[in-house]
């Protein structure tokens, strides 16, 4: 068996939300795998993502940031720069704190039809557009069947319904009734097109709340992409970070700025997911996120050097073979 490793290395927009809450998730590993190679993010924790801020409660930031209607921005950081961004976001924000735990697990199944129509309705920049997905949140042991879908004039709505732990990977006939209700609520139309598990996604949250109210943000990192038998777990030093603001330029926005952080356009996870995990053969408009987040097929970023590293740190005392095109190949 070979085991493949992958090197491959915002637009604003509003967002209204029915329902707010939090959560998180996990997953179990099987099959061939494909992982980025490992930054030299501290790798024993990330307690100093987290330690240097006071704590919220997750029913004192619905109550100073529910973030209803607001305006997103993406980034997306290393650690080096992650560090820099949290020692001044200590002064002016808290964190999310739930039974002592200020790290959540998240795990989200995504559904989309036969022909990707989810995706490729986003990498061609329509407006009219949706995503189904059900996210769990593993400590909590909550799930939530979620449609996300865009209007004409660019507002975001998440219209969610609470489902079964159990039912997770699943759209039952509830579910399936929640996503018609929610397409015909917004379109004016019906929703027909089968739908079936397109990929999973695993990752750890971290979500910071304004010290002022009206202005929170999110903190992405340990992601892993899954799709059949294939796993891509992506460069643990690297963080998405979505800010949630009234105008798009919030405070968070504002230092981020002053540390020459731009916004990261087209950094749908899903789509990014599906781009890198090659699920699909069109990807161009997602090629900046890739190549920030270091999942960009085909890229030349491996070096023999590098894949040496790595079966050091992994402890591999065989020979592993470059292909030349951006894919580590070794037994497994």
């Amino acid at each position: 068996m070979l085991q493949t490793i992958s090197t491959a290395g915002s637009r604003r927009q509003f967002r209204h939300e029915e329902h707010h809450s939090l959560g998180v998730s996990g997953g179990a590993e099987t099959g061939n795998t494909e992982h980025a190679i490992q930054s030299d993010a501290d790798q024993s924790g990330y307690d100093w993502l987290v330690a240097p801020f006071e704590p919220i409660s997750l029913d004192e930031l619905n109550a100073k940031a529910s973030m209803l209607v607001r305006l997103d921005n993406k980034y997306v950081l290393d650690a080096a720069d992650m560090k820099h961004a949290i020692a001044r976001f200590n002064e002016s924000f808290d964190v999310l704190e739930i039974d002592g735990l200020r790290r959540f697990n998240y795990e989200t199944c995504y559904f989309d039809d036969e022909d990707n129509t989810s995706y490729t309705d986003h990498h061609r920049g329509r407006r009219k557009r949706f995503k189904v997905r059900l996210r769990k949140y593993v400590e909590a042991q909550l799930c939530f069947v979620e449609v996300k879908l865009k209007s004409k004039r660019g507002i975001t709505i998440k219209k969610r319904m609470k489902q079964q732990v159990e039912n997770y990977g699943t759209l039952d006939e509830a579910a399936i009734e929640h996503v018609r209700r929610s397409y015909a609520e917004v379109y004016g139309g019906d929703f027909n097109r089968p739908l079936m598990p397109s990929v999973e996604m695993r990752y750890q949250r971290v979500t910071l709340v304004s010290k002022e109210g009206d202005e929170r943000m999110t903190i992405d990192f340990n992601l892993e992409f899954m799709r059949g038998e294939r796993r891509l777990r992506l460069d643990s030093g690297k963080f998405i970070i979505e800010t949630k603001s009234p105008n798009a330029n919030g405070l968070a926005d504002k230092i981020l700025r002053s540390l020459h952080k731009h916004p990261t356009k087209n950094c749908s996870k899903y789509c990014v997911s599906m781009a890198s995990m090659q699920a699909v053969d069109k990807y161009n408009r997602f090629i900046p996120a890739m190549r920030r987040l270091n999942v960009l097929p085909e890229s030349k970023m491996l070096t023999q050097a590098r894949v040496r590293e790595w079966a050091r740190v992994q402890g591999q005392d065989r020979e592993a073979e470059y292909s030349g095109s951006g894919v580590l190949i070794c037994p497994a």
